[in-house]
């Protein structure tokens, strides 16, 4: 006749009880946790204005840096003030490089990409800007010049509503992106 090992039995009842009396902590703590909303302020929403501005430099003008700098961040400064534009930096730049009567727009957006380099290193505000190099001697008619002339026509990202005309499928359309001559 088979003996029962009441020891045994014992212990495999402690184990269960051990485990049910996790499972009730474990169902304890979840039941004491309280959930709170996020937050009760709305998240800034980040916005592109449509509305560029351009600005127009020498190559000689990037042979002084410093001073190079001051004036671009200065125009920048003022035309976001004069916008109302109080967080805003410029977020996307289209970078015209002239050419000459004799010259292809080639040739103006060959002297574009050989200038970038330079020119993010003359502003601080230009590091973390996305450039598209392009050739143009003129943009929106607005005359970029020659062989030595740039224009970097800048659109300003900000935080904030949505009241300074952000760029909608309508607007973007708008862009000049391929209409350099």
């Amino acid at each position: 006749m088979a003996q029962l090992n009441h020891g045994h039995n014992t212990s495999l009842l402690a184990g269960w009880l051990f485990a049910d009396l996790l499972l009730v902590l474990a169902v304890i703590g979840l039941g004491s946790v309280t959930f709170r909303p996020i937050q009760d302020h709305v998240p800034l929403q980040s916005n592109l204005s449509c509305e560029p501005f351009l600005f127009p430099f020498a190559l000689a003008e990037l042979e002084d840096r410093a001073a190079f700098s001051r004036r671009f961040d200065s125009i920048v400064s003022d035309t976001l003030i004069s916008r109302g534009i109080s967080n805003g930096k410029p977020g996307i730049a289209l970078l015209f490089g002239g050419y000459d009567p004799d010259e292809s727009v080639v040739a103006g957006q060959r002297r574009a990409q050989a200038i970038e380099i330079p020119l993010r290193k003359s502003s601080q505000r230009l590091r973390d800007v996305a450039i598209r190099k392009l050739g143009a001697r003129n943009v929106d008619n607005l005359p970029v010049g020659g062989r030595n002339q740039f224009g970097l026509l800048i659109y300003f990202v900000y935080n904030g509503a949505d009241s300074l005309g952000r760029c909608s499928p309508a607007n973007v359309a708008g862009l000049p992106l391929n209409r350099s001559r």
